[in-house]
């Protein structure tokens, strides 16, 4: 293989791309779209053995499937719009339960909507319910732009001596090969290079049937998240989703939570007050940090496989990096000097954001255990709903968090704002002294 040939693309330059969900499909459209722009050609392939129209844990990457508003955001720009059929709700607002009360949060911008999908074909016992996957429709544009889909699992993918992948056995050998299968899929070895996975941790996820008008009427499109004291649980959540709700758990500690104990919980008892059945129920990981060495010559990691934002929005990560990697290998070049320089920073970046966000999620369940503090902050965000001021510090704070629509610096930064601080100590005070309680 020609040495200039291996870290420049040109037309009938050949890339992998290992994994077709959110990360791969939307790096094909990207670099199709940055192609075009510099007058080249490469040929694309995108290996992917799921068949994301089955239902189950087999088909599908193992997520809530809540789409933040930045990241919808990101699809337009990308020229994607979601039909009707994928998007199985629209989230109206978010409800946070605690033993010391609820507290109903509207969304604080309400021309962004954030959306919930599938990511594969739906639950395992999907009680006839249609279904379209999100995943599925990513990698059918890619396909329609040009990509070589291929149905079959990389074993191996190797970055020395010249950049191929190891399939049946056999290696073929390519210009760049982009790794972008997501934490939940089996990932391939990695040889020739000081690539290391990210860390991880577990989430349970699980959904339940309840029939769509049901989901409808009783949840109107609103998210319920607990906070139970005591426990080992960071959060656990409840999802509408077309005729499904999800149930998404996640937990400090090596030991999974269990969902028979969360849904036996008062608090969410109380909520999920209609008969319902269980369809699916998987283990799954979360990013909770970043790849050692995601890009060499002719290699590079994108979405989960580099960087995911922490607990939420891991799709949005994946947009950005996809998007990144694109520009970078197109204008830039697919040397690891030329992603050092173009690519690494932006996933350095989303890693910085991350510590932001694990501060806020070690506070917050620091908190969960503080009666004063939930009160406070109820008669805090309880007030904002009724103003109408645009600049609502504390339901943008907790809309943020568990949307993903803004980075965590500038929730940080919203929180510790010291008009927020100040509003905050004085509620603490009346709490204390059993005004309003």
């Amino acid at each position: 293989m020609n040495e200039q040939r291996s870290l420049k693309l040109g037309s009938g330059s050949k890339i992998a791309v290992v994994g077709g969900g959110p990360a791969g499909s939307l790096f094909a459209l990207y670099i199709q779209r940055f192609a075009r722009e510099r007058g080249i050609s490469p040929v694309l392939t995108i290996y992917e053995p799921k068949r994301f129209s089955e239902g189950g844990p087999r088909a599908c990457n193992r997520s809530a499937g809540i789409l933040s508003a930045s990241f919808l955001d990101g699809l337009r720009e990308a020229s994607v719009e979601l039909p009707e059929t994928v998007i199985q709700s629209r989230i109206s607002g978010y409800r946070l339960h605690s033993p010391f009360g609820m507290v109903p949060l509207a969304n604080p911008e309400p021309e962004d909507v954030p959306v919930v999908v599938f990511r594969g074909g739906g639950p395992l016992h999907g009680q006839g319910e249609p279904v379209e996957s999100f995943d599925g429709y990513l990698l059918g544009l890619a396909r329609g732009a040009g990509a070589e889909v291929i149905s079959k699992r990389v074993e191996e993918v190797r970055v020395r001596p010249h950049p191929a992948v190891v399939v049946d056995g056999s290696a073929v050998e390519y210009d760049l090969v982009v790794l972008a299968c997501g934490i939940n899929s089996a990932s391939p070895r990695v040889s020739g290079s000081a690539y290391e996975e990210p860390e991880t941790c577990l989430m349970v996820q699980d959904e339940l049937h309840a029939g769509r008008d049901v989901v409808q009427s009783r949840m109107a499109g609103t998210v319920h998240i607990f906070f139970v004291p005591g426990s080992s649980l960071v959060f656990g959540s409840l999802v509408p989703k077309g005729a499904f709700i999800n149930v998404s758990l996640l937990a400090d500690g090596c030991e999974p939570p269990s969902v028979d104990e969360f849904l036996e919980n008062e608090l969410v008892k109380r909520v999920l007050n209609f008969p319902y059945l269980r369809c699916c129920g998987c283990r799954g990981k979360a990013g909770v940090g970043m790849a050692l060495n995601p890009a060499d010559d002719g290699f590079v990691a994108i979405g989960d496989a580099s960087v995911s934002r922490l607990y939420k929005d891991g799709i949005g990560s994946a947009l950005r990096t996809a998007r990144q990697a694109a520009h970078t290998a197109v204008f830039d070049g697919i040397s690891r000097e030329a992603f050092r320089r173009h690519y690494l920073p932006l996933c350095r970046d989303i890693d910085r954001d991350n510590r932001f966000g694990s501060v806020l999620f070690r506070f917050h369940r620091w908190v969960k255990d503080s009666p004063s503090f939930l009160k406070a902050q109820a008669r805090l965000i309880a007030a904002e709903q009724l103003s109408h001021d645009a600049y609502r510090p504390y339901s943008h704070v907790i809309w943020g968090m568990f949307t993903g629509s803004y980075d965590y610096r500038r929730i940080m930064s919203m929180a510790l704002a010291p008009g927020s601080l100040v509003k905050l100590a004085a509620a603490m005070i009346r709490v204390k002294a059993g005004a309003g309680t």
